[in-house]
């Protein structure tokens, strides 16, 4: 049995590889990658390396009241600290303690479906997580997410990789920072 570290290695090892593959179909040559990249300047203040634990939610359809509970949509007078501490508790109670500022949340297919309330993305502000990857989002929640400075990247591949190593793994109860009903 591998554990969560191992795993994640096999999984980064993969994603390595297919991106070279992808540069090599697309740009010919080993050769041809070489001489065709060129270095993205950084803007002055982003950080060149971002370390943190990816909080995978493994499931698809997370809509937007799994994400901000409609029980506190409707409230005028809601602090950022509670909109932070019910964040993707009505998906699973367990996000709020595991989750931590500046950790990506992974999600699987068509992420915040349902209605359009701005609230599920400036719930996961207000938690301070920076980036969701997701297989797809929906539509209304990219938006509110763009208009919310809340980063949003669709990677299907990032949901298959981990669903496939992860369901062979049998994690322990300190090693799991895999969330969801699915998985306890």
């Amino acid at each position: 049995m591998i554990n969560v570290e191992q795993a994640l290695e096999k999984i980064i090892g993969q994603l390595d590889s297919m991106v070279e593959e992808d540069e090599k179909d697309f740009l010919g040559t080993d050769s041809a990658v070489e001489e065709t990249i060129q270095l993205t300047e950084v803007f002055a203040g982003v950080p060149e390396k971002v370390e943190a634990e990816i909080v995978f939610c493994d499931a698809d359809n997370i809509n937007t009241d799994g994400i901000h509970p409609g029980n506190c949509t409707y409230h005028d007078d809601i602090t950022t600290k509670k909109m932070a501490e019910v964040c993707m508790s009505n998906y699973d109670d367990a996000f709020p303690p595991i989750a931590r500022q500046g950790d990506p949340l992974s999600a699987g297919f068509k992420f915040g479906c349902g209605s359009s309330r701005e609230q599920a993305a400036t719930t996961i502000s207000a938690k301070k997580i920076p980036l969701v990857v997701a297989g797809s989002f929906c539509n209304i929640f990219s938006r509110d997410s763009i208009n919310n400075a809340l980063m949003g990247v669709e990677v299907s591949n990032l949901v298959r990789l981990p669903r496939e190593s992860f369901s062979e793994v049998q994690l322990g109860e300190s090693q799991q920072h895999i969330t969801g009903s699915s998985r306890k």
